[in-house]
């Protein structure tokens, strides 16, 4: 429950994000979108944790560009996020298509195996991220985490 004085500053938040959230879709609707607008708008929304229009937003973006590599991994890191662990990986293995040394494509996709349970399919240098932290999953880090051996 919000304080009473903590409802302007609600208010003055929850009346930006919808304004910019009406001014995407007409976007959207229009074929507005430009590259940087996208990514600035995709990442507003995951921000949020508005996966859904996340999502839309960084798929307008993969069809200006297909192979950007920040906008596959901003993607797989909201279906992560939204639990959506299939479609994540398939985002973070074609980063890495793009990209083969790209981190954040491989922390991704040993997240999103770990979390679909197919631990075995990591090959055995990608299973030690001990000293790596994901930044987009709290309840799930790479510290303290080792997959060595886990076959």
């Amino acid at each position: 429950m919000l304080s009473y004085g903590a409802y302007p500053r609600f208010f003055e938040v929850f009346g930006i994000y919808t304004s910019r959230r009406a001014k995407f879709y007409e976007d959207v609707e229009h074929a507005r979108l430009r590259e940087p607008a996208l990514r600035d708008t995709a990442e507003f929304f995951a921000r949020y944790k508005d996966y859904e229009d996340a999502d839309l937003a960084y798929t307008h973006l993969l069809e200006l560009k297909p192979s950007d590599v920040l906008a596959l991994v901003g993607r797989g890191k909201v279906r992560y996020s939204d639990e959506r662990y299939t479609e994540a990986l398939t985002d973070f293995l074609a980063a890495l298509k793009v990209n083969p040394n790209d981190l954040a494509a491989r922390q991704g996709q040993a997240l999103s195996l770990i979390k679909l349970g197919r631990v075995k399919n990591l090959k055995r240098h990608e299973r030690n991220f001990s000293s790596l932290r994901s930044d987009f999953d709290d309840q799930l880090s790479f510290a303290n985490l080792r997959l060595e051996g886990a076959i």
